[in-house]
C-alpha cells in the first residue's frame, strides 16, 4: 500500500511486547537476545477455525494447505482438532496463507525453543468477539481481515499498489486499537 496504516507497526510491537512479557515464564522469546543468525525460516500455522483464505481454499478444493478436510464444513466452524501446518513461504507458494495464529520460532545451540518476531497480534492472529460468534457466517474481526475484505471487494491486484482511502485506514486502525485494549486492558502508549 502506498500509504499504509500510520501507527500500526508501533501498536503491533506493543501487543507483541505485552505477550512476550506475559509468556516469558512459559516460553522464552527473542527480546532477551540479539542473536538471530539461527532464525528459522519455518513458521508454524495453527488454525482453530475455518475462515479467510482457508475457507476460500476449502470451498474450491476441500483442502487447507493441501490437507483434505471433511465435507460439509461451514464458514467460521471450529475444527475438531486444531490444524497445525509447519510451513514456509516457498513450501506454500507466493504467500503464507491466512491463519488463526502464526508463530515464528527457533532453537538455540542448547535446544531451547524461543518464540520470535511477533506474537498474537492482529497481523498474526484472528480476533473475534465470542458473544457474536456464529457458525456459517463471516465473523466480525479485530484484525487484518477488515482490510483484506476491502481489497477483495475492489478486486485489488496484488502485483500493484494503491493508496488506501482514509476511512479504510481509520477503521482498520480502530479495530487494531480495540484489539489492543481487549488484550491488555489498557490504552496504547503512542496515542
Amino acid at each position: 500500500m502506498k500509504n499504509g496504516v500510520p501507527g500500526k507497526e508501533k501498536l503491533l510491537t506493543q501487543i507483541s511486547v505485552f505477550w512476550f512479557n506475559y509468556l516469558k515464564d512459559i516460553l522464552p522469546n527473542h527480546i532477551i537476545t540479539t542473536e538471530f543468525d539461527q532464525m528459522s525460516e519455518k513458521k508454524a500455522i495453527v488454525r482453530g477455525y475455518i475462515t479467510g483464505s482457508a475457507w476460500s481454499e476449502y470451498k474450491k478444493k476441500g483442502t487447507v494447505c493441501d490437507t483434505t478436510l471433511p465435507e460439509g464444513l461451514k464458514e467460521g466452524q471450529s475444527f475438531e482438532k486444531a490444524l497445525y501446518t509447519p510451513s514456509t513461504k516457498a513450501e506454500i507458494g507466493q504467500h503464507v496463507p491466512e491463519m488463526q495464529i502464526k508463530f515464528q520460532k527457533f532453537r538455540d545451540d542448547t535446544g531451547i525453543l524461543y518464540i520470535v518476531d511477533e506474537v498474537l497480534t492482529p497481523d498474526s492472529s484472528r480476533f473475534w468477539l465470542s458473544l457474536n460468534y456464529e457458525v456459517g457466517k463471516s465473523q466480525e474481526s479485530f484484525d487484518k481481515q477488515y482490510l483484506r475484505n476491502y481489497l477483495l471487494s475492489i478486486d485489488f491486484d496484488k502485483k500493484t499498489s494503491i493508496e488506501l482511502p482514509n476511512d479504510i485506514v481509520t477503521k482498520t486502525m480502530e479495530r487494531y486499537i480495540e484489539a489492543y485494549k481487549m488484550i491488555t486492558d489498557s490504552d496504547p502508549t503512542f496515542l
